[in-house]
């Protein structure tokens, strides 16, 4: 059976809104409210699906790269287009991406293997780590790549390589704590 480019990009769209029902823990944590480390470490905010199409209704500035990589904008300051640094606040938070969705968690390639991390110096890593609640981060990990499809996370291998390149990425690995190797079981 073949599907037709619009069954595949709605199921990719299936997909993306079940992807963000995973995330739903990491929503409105109250660390958040003060801090803006996601802001200024995490870097491009890339763009998968319809992400373009949600930024582009909220009037911000969508780039794309030679390879097709979509991404939003950034102020003359280096702010994402999205942050208002006077107010601590995304503009659009309800429809904001998947790669902010899922901070403090990632998918990294370490030591040529792709492992789930939780960058550490985020205040709810922080947290759950002290809570002993690194357990439930990681089910999010599994639940996720039981949602992904293939097509996705070749999309955003791309991006993350991409978005590496764009800003002569260099990444200290003290920086996360690995969860789990992607594709491996929980462990526990």
């Amino acid at each position: 059976m073949r599907f037709s480019a619009g069954d595949r990009l709605g199921r990719f769209m299936s997909n993306m809104q079940a992807l963000y029902q995973v995330f739903n823990r990491l929503t409105a944590q109250p660390e958040c409210q003060t801090c803006r480390l996601c802001e200024e470490h995490v870097g491009l905010v890339y763009l998968l699906g319809n992400e373009a199409d949600k930024a582009k209704h909220h009037q911000l500035p969508v780039l794309t790269t030679s390879n097709g990589v979509q991404y939003l904008g950034r102020t003359p300051h280096g702010w994402c287009s999205s942050f208002d640094p006077h107010k601590n606040t995304c503009g659009m938070y309800f429809d904001r991406p998947l790669c902010c969705r899922i901070y403090p968690l990632d998918l990294m390639k370490l030591d040529g293997k792709l492992w789930w991390v939780i960058h550490a110096e985020c205040p709810i890593a922080q947290r759950f780590k002290r809570e002993h609640q690194m357990g439930v981060l990681a089910a999010m990990t599994l639940a996720m790549e039981n949602i992904l499809s293939e097509e996705q996370l070749e999309s955003w291998l791309v991006q993350d390589k991409t978005s590496q390149v764009i800003e002569a990425f260099t990444f200290d690995t003290s920086k996360v704590i690995k969860l789990r190797p992607y594709g491996e079981s929980l462990g526990f």
